[in-house]
């Protein structure tokens, strides 16, 4: 940052912009614009070996270390193999008051272009995030639910994502936030149907149980099964007359309506 005491250390976390993505291009810019190309480029270099992973996943820190005479050194270090790659740039702050100053002045003339120009590169990244989150949506639910399930709905999103792929090469602002706001809803209409498919299948799962429970499937029919009970019954037919009255009585206390157990 302007006007910061040297000797100085700064680092930052940055990641992957493309799935499968093994290199990382570091580029060293000086000064006060907001796109890259309107600033000087002190110099580049690539960190590789970086593991396959999903876009965001790998972490790249990148140091930058400035001396007390003005020579920088940047550092780029992935955290997941420790894999580094760094570069010493002499003078990187030696610019002249009068060179300073024009950098603060070109960055306050053009502040509103850079700033339209800096939203237009967000919003196509916006809308291709959008769009990589929606591939990797489908093939979530097709895994979960098998390619007929919403099939409508996925048919739909798939459009959407060439059409958003479509606009952002075309440059077209209007096309990309119409497409996004379309991509959204189709996504939460997705996502209603896996949470009606998820209830579904939990009310089948407790209407299975009940139904078991009132069929017989208690705990005392896996243990002794309905025909030892059923013998059970014939051999108590079988007592006399006399132990059947006295029995009676006990017989007589059970209530048909009486639902305790449950």
């Amino acid at each position: 940052p302007r006007n910061t005491t040297i000797p100085v250390r700064r680092s930052d976390i940055f990641s992957t912009a493309q799935n499968n993505q093994t290199m990382v291009e570091i580029h060293i810019l000086q000064g006060e614009r907001e796109m890259a190309p309107d600033n000087k480029s002190l110099g580049r270099f690539k960190l590789t070996g970086i593991p396959p992973a999903p876009r965001g996943i790998p972490q790249v820190q990148v140091a930058f270390d400035i001396d007390a005479n003005g020579i920088l050194q940047v550092a780029a270090v992935d955290k997941t193999t420790g894999r580094e790659q760094s570069v010493t740039i002499q003078g990187a702050s030696t610019l002249s008051e009068s060179q300073v100053n024009q950098m603060i002045r070109e960055a306050e003339e053009f502040a509103d272009l850079d700033r339209e120009k800096r939203e237009r590169v967000e919003k196509r990244n916006r809308g291709q995030v959008l769009a990589n989150e929606a591939e990797r949506q489908l093939k979530e639910v097709a895994l979960d639910f098998g390619r007929q399930f919403a099939s409508s709905h996925r048919r739909r999103i798939e459009a959407l994502i060439q059409e958003m792929r479509q606009v952002i090469a075309r440059d077209d602002d209007r096309g990309i936030d119409r497409t996004q706001s379309e991509l959204q809803d189709a996504l939460y209409e997705l996502k209603r149907e896996v949470r009606l498919q998820y209830s579904e299948e939990e009310e089948d799962d407790f209407f299975g149980s009940i139904r078991r429970t009132f069929s017989g499937e208690l705990e005392s029919d896996r243990w002794f099964g309905r025909d030892e009970r059923r013998n059970s019954y014939n051999v108590s037919s079988n007592r006399s007359a006399r132990e059947r009255s006295r029995a009676a009585p006990l017989e007589n206390d059970w209530d048909e309506d009486d639902d305790d157990w449950l």
